[in-house]
């Protein structure tokens, strides 16, 4: 039975632990919004053997939300140790030699050719997560490395390169990462998410790639996936503001950020990575390490709760867990843990005065808005963006009247019905947090994904209607939809609804009501 009470989505890994049917269902009962493949493990064969195995189980969820998204996690440009064997032996202070085919366990290369020349002295490189840490030595043209700690260091782990990346040219999307892209198009996954999101050129790299990769399959037609892109360097976060304007959501991956920025600053980004994604009302989800104990222990650290409960304080849409779920002992028991911590402190937090706003004019187009921040380099990022269709200030101020409508109706309003054909009117509105649930009415899938993303938003997909030109009679059948198949809405309440109509060629006006449920 589907059970869930947590506003504040829930993104789960898929891996050894979770990967068979049984598993998937149970972690969907337990309230997972989005399933989240990383594609930086196992084959193509294996990812897509998974997301038919998910998909399989949508007949038995009909339920406004009950289906979680998909999103494919792409690996982005990884650069890789390469060594003369399996593993070498490193000893603090005992230099290692940067070269492009090491043959002695004295040397180490790099899958990225002629690295060491690109190399400062004084540069810090950090491989294994973290776990190794060095500090580059030039010596005429020998490049050495000094190590910082000792033990073992396989082959193949990962580098990070904090402050060196802008001397490389290194392209968004690997090799691997295109046939991820060209898996979730085949497969309309509804969610990609790339990594190492350095500007706003990255993301425009990426749409660039998805336009060629659906001609060359003839895919024109096809839903294209919804982009979270994951910041984890520090150019990420000096260009978050571009980077979130130019995407569909935003994710705070705190593993490879702890190391590119320092782990002492992760507190402090997270919370402005956060703010900006609020600021531009799109989805954020803060990652990585969220219940990481219970990998294998069956209760959290009280840390862990207190970081949890956090996320909620600082408006996240979504927590997401990565080993947790996909290699824990029992995944099933993280998504139920989280679900207590986010609904206990969501409850608390709506005890608290809502947000306020000031009412705006939401039938206005793209005209100054105090309440949404746009900054010249903002300004730049929405015109490069244009042909992304991206950006919908009109949207926004359709949401933020339709949120200070529900604050003066705040005791009678049971629920928001929201007919979105981009998911914007719910995203956005969703970013009051409003206490009510948001019931969005989606054309597809891939608006589907978004809104799974967003806070107490319940998407449900609604076929055969121009989302363009909403009719009295729509609202009507969805108010009946919604009264024969949830508890969402309540005789004797009202329901806000939100809307496009169309009333002349080329004019469609936003419409704001609100309508007793009988």
């Amino acid at each position: 039975m589907y059970h869930k009470d947590a506003k504040t989505k829930i993104v789960a890994t898929i891996g050894p632990s979770s990967e068979k049917l049984l598993e998937l269902k149970a972690l969907i009962n337990h309230g997972v919004d989005v399933f989240r493949l990383n594609f930086k493990h196992n084959t193509v064969e294996w990812h897509a053997d998974v997301i038919k195995r998910i998909r399989s189980l949508k007949p038995m969820y009909t339920k406004p939300g009950e289906f979680p998204a998909i999103m494919l996690d792409l690996q982005g440009p990884s650069i890789r140790l390469v060594l003369a064997h399996n593993s070498i032996i490193v000893r603090p202070n005992e230099p290692l030699t940067v070269t492009d085919t090491p043959t002695t366990s004295q040397q180490i290369g790099f899958t990225y050719k002629n690295l060491g020349n690109f190399l400062q002295d004084g540069d810090k490189i950090y491989a294994d997560d973290g776990k190794f840490s060095f500090t580059v030595k030039k010596q005429g043209n020998v490049t050495q490395l000094i190590p910082h700690e000792g033990g073992e260091l396989l082959t193949k782990k990962s580098v990070n390169l904090p402050g060196i990346y802008n001397r490389l040219d290194i392209k968004p999307l690997t090799e691997r990462d295109l046939q991820g892209l060209k898996l979730a198009l085949l497969e309309q996954v509804e969610l990609l998410a790339v990594s190492f999101v350095r500007s706003i050129h990255d993301i425009v790299y990426v749409h660039e790639k998805i336009e060629e990769f659906k001609k060359a399959l003839h895919l024109e037609h096809t839903p294209t996936p919804q982009i979270v892109s994951k910041i984890e360097t520090v150019e990420g976060v000096e260009n978050i503001e571009e980077i979130t304007i130019a995407s569909d959501a935003i994710m705070v991956a705190r593993g490879d950020l702890a190391i590119e920025a320092g782990f002492y600053t992760i507190p402090y980004y997270q919370s402005k990575i956060v703010e900006t994604a609020n600021n531009y009302k799109r989805p954020v989800i803060i990652a990585t390490q969220m219940l990481e104990s219970m990998t294998r222990n069956y209760l959290p650290t009280r840390a862990e709760i207190t970081d949890v409960g956090h996320a909620v304080e600082d408006r996240a849409d979504a927590i997401m867990f990565s080993g947790e779920t996909a290699m824990g002992h029992h995944p099933t028991r993280v998504v139920e843990v989280a679900q207590k911590i986010l609904n206990f402190t969501e409850k608390k937090f709506e005890e608290m005065e809502p947000i306020q706003v000031e009412i705006q004019d939401y039938t206005g187009q793209n005209t100054d808005n105090p309440l949404f921040p746009i900054t010249k380099q903002a300004s730049h990022a929405i015109k490069v963006m244009q042909k992304f269709d991206n950006f919908q200030l009109a949207e926004y101020n359709l949401s933020t009247a339709a949120y200070h409508l529900y604050l003066k109706h705040i005791d009678t309003v049971t629920a928001f019905i929201v007919f979105t054909n981009t998911g914007k009117k719910a995203t956005y509105l969703s970013k009051y947090k409003p206490s009510a649930p948001i019931i969005a009415f989606v054309p597809n899938w891939r608006v589907y994904g978004i809104t799974k993303l967003a806070y107490n938003v319940h998407p449900i997909i609604w076929p055969n209607t121009d989302f363009r030109n909403i009719k009295e009679q729509n609202v009507l059948d969805a108010i009946k939809y919604l009264k024969q198949n949830t508890n969402l809405i309540k005789p004797g309440k009202h329901i806000i609804s939100v809307y496009t109509k169309q009333i002349a060629p080329k004019i469609n006006p936003r419409v704001l009501e609100i309508i007793p449920i009988q």
